[in-house]
């Protein structure tokens, strides 16, 4: 099973893991612990990027209907996403990146592949 990780550590703070389903899906699961200071989940977005700041994966729709925003973070959760990361090329090395408003407030970057 392929899985990778990505940590926040700056005004926002937060775990997250991707693990491969079958059946070309990909689940992530976590938690963000401090940072978000909107508790509309409308304000925000949360997408992984390339370098060169282009769109690899939007996961705000799935984290919105799963995530519960307690300011100053959320509830754990989980949210299955319909796109594989077959060898990790999907996640492996994008960076995850979350916007209020248009802003950033968090990165986390790069998600990291762990060998299983």
């Amino acid at each position: 099973m392929a899985t990778a990780s990505a940590d926040f550590s700056g005004e926002i703070t937060g775990r997250f893991s991707f693990n491969d389903l079958p059946g070309a899906s990909t689940r992530m699961m976590g938690q963000f612990n401090t940072g978000l200071v909107s508790p509309d989940m409308e304000d925000y977005e949360f997408l992984l990027i390339d370098d060169a700041g282009t769109t690899g994966q939007d996961l705000t729709s799935g984290v919105a209907r799963q995530a519960h925003i307690n300011v100053p973070g959320t509830s754990p959760f989980q949210v299955d996403f319909p796109f594989a990361m077959s060898s990790l090329s999907d996640v492996k090395g994008l960076s995850f990146q979350v916007t209020c408003k248009g802003t950033e407030v968090g990165d986390a970057a790069p998600v990291v592949a762990i060998v299983a």
